[in-house]
């Protein structure tokens, strides 16, 4: 059985739109009402980049954009998996779920009729089939409640991955229904930015699994210092080596933990 280094990665659109480095020192964010600095391009293979660095081989992605206004109608998932497949000579596989659509189709000059924010996830490992559910959401809100399964083979041994982004208000009924859904499944993984920091609901909500945000290793994954992403783990899957890595891209860091499918 060999080691499989897995992420969990939200991109704040590409990050380097409002994300800087300057020496290796991460600068603030720009402030709302300020003039944001003059940029041409989203740096989706920064991502690419980061993803090679650490050696990850499934990484779930949260706040994707794809061929949304605001990040030029680039299809993000594809430029990534395009520049791993470029940067590493080896085949990668990709997945998205579309959470909300934005209507371009009166917009002048848009190159698409429609845009789209969700998650996605990147593997090394074929994808075999996936799924989308939609979960619990915040009424009147523009809710991040789409739940990405991606179900993979890892020498011929089915492995379920998850990809999810919580809602502050509906954040433990989102838990629920994500437990719900894996709790069945032989083996899963769960990649998300939960929005939260308790561990006791971790512990609650997701009984009998490995997590690698927990009460012994509270890992830190955004700038701010607050919420955290977790990576949680079925059984049947041994997860350790738990760790985050910042390159200044987003602002979150990447979460990430190697495992073994036995």
């Amino acid at each position: 059985m060999e080691k499989i280094t897995v992420a969990s990665y939200n991109l704040k659109e590409g990050g380097v739109k409002y994300l800087l480095m300057k020496d290796g020192v991460h600068l603030p964010r720009i402030l709302d009402g300020e003039k944001m600095p003059e940029f041409d391009d989203i740096g989706y293979e920064l991502i690419a980049e980061d993803i090679v660095k650490v050696g990850a081989e499934i990484v779930g992605f949260q706040e994707v954009f794809q061929f949304r206004g605001w990040t030029f109608y680039k299809d993000s998932v594809g430029i990534i998996k395009a520049a791993l497949e470029e940067k590493t000579g080896e085949k990668w596989y990709s997945a998205f779920a579309a959470g909300t659509t934005a209507d371009y189709s009166d917009t002048p000059g848009a190159p698409v009729k429609q845009g789209y924010t969700g998650v996605a996830l990147v593997s090394k490992l074929p994808i075999i089939s996936t799924s989308k559910y939609v979960m619990p959401c915040m009424k009147g809100k523009n809710p991040n409640c789409v739940l990405l399964e991606a179900k993979l083979d890892v020498d011929g041994k089915e492995l379920h991955f998850y990809v999810s982004h919580y809602d502050q208000g509906v954040i433990h009924e989102q838990m629920q229904f994500t437990y719900d859904t894996m709790k069945d499944k032989e083996r899963f993984v769960l990649a998300g930015d939960f929005n939260w920091q308790r561990c006791e609901d971790f512990e609650r909500i997701f009984p009998d699994t490995t997590q690698a945000n927990n009460r012994e290793n509270m890992l830190v994954t955004t700038h701010d210092g607050y919420r955290f992403d977790n990576l949680i783990f079925s059984k049947g899957i041994k997860a350790d080596n738990f760790r985050a890595v910042n390159y200044g891209h987003s602002d979150h860091f990447i979460l990430l933990a190697d495992m073994i499918v036995e």
